[in-house]
């Protein structure tokens, strides 16, 4: 199943993906969920119907009672369902409700993190809950610390946050010009001058990570980086300013 999908065959693999669940459900296989989390995911992917994509993650539900889940995560999927389909309301709350049910935050791994914060900034600022998109931004800039092991991405000096550029990786760029937009959005909301400067703070300091660390970078990484800070960043710190 996991050839086919890596192959683009996601309607065979699909057949596969059952045919190893059934397997595991039957001789009580300890990698079941992990195989639950792969056949949600592709189902996903292929974008089947919410009643088929609902069924199954019911079936998780009902494996899932009485054991701790380690893969698979219910109201994670639901989240990124609704995320999906642009219902910023069902997202966040599923989300939400997935992020209260861990018992330990540290212990779920980066990406799994990484895909529940960013689908919540991007709900909340289309929601117009600016504080909480701050709230989520922050987090997951300080996923990619965790991820590179780099410490103090940030400061905060009269209550403007400013990015540590030598601190800083390639990673925090899309997150620190997402953050640039809200505060931007919400400077429109409020017209407050602390959050236009906050945002003035942000793309500047995209300028000065993008020009300090990728210079030496090869063409391709070049172009991507360049892309990232043109699209997330440039309009809008042209508009900030």
């Amino acid at each position: 199943g996991m050839l086919q999908i890596k192959e683009g065959k996601t309607d065979v693999a699909q057949r596969d993906l059952q045919e190893s669940l059934r397997l595991a459900l039957n001789t009580g296989s300890p990698y079941a969920e992990e195989v639950f989390k792969i056949l949600i995911q592709n189902g996903l992917s292929q974008k089947k119907t919410k009643a088929e994509i609902f069924s199954r993650i019911h079936e998780l539900e009902v494996f899932q009672q009485g054991r701790t889940p380690r893969y698979a995560f219910a109201n994670w999927f639901k989240g990124w369902y609704y995320h999906k389909q642009g219902d910023w309301d069902a997202a966040i709350e599923h989300f939400e409700q997935f992020l209260e049910e861990v018992p330990d935050v540290q212990k779920i791994r980066v990406d799994i993190l990484d895909n529940t914060y960013f689908p919540l900034i991007v709900a909340y600022k289309n929601k117009g809950w600016y504080d909480k998109a701050v709230y989520y931004g922050l987090k997951e800039w300080d996923l990619g610390k965790t991820e590179t092991g780099e410490g103090n991405s940030y400061t905060t000096v009269n209550d403007l946050i400013y990015p540590n550029i030598e601190k800083c990786s390639e990673y925090d760029l899309g997150i620190i010009a997402l953050l640039g937009r809200i505060f931007l959005n919400k400077y429109y909301a409020g017209k407050r001058e602390s959050d236009l400067a906050q945002s003035s703070v942000f793309f500047s300091g995209c300028d000065s990570i993008y020009f300090s660390k990728f210079r030496e970078k090869d063409e391709g990484t070049l172009l991507k980086m360049q892309s990232e800070i043109v699209d997330s960043c440039y309009p809008y710190a042209l508009e900030a300013s």
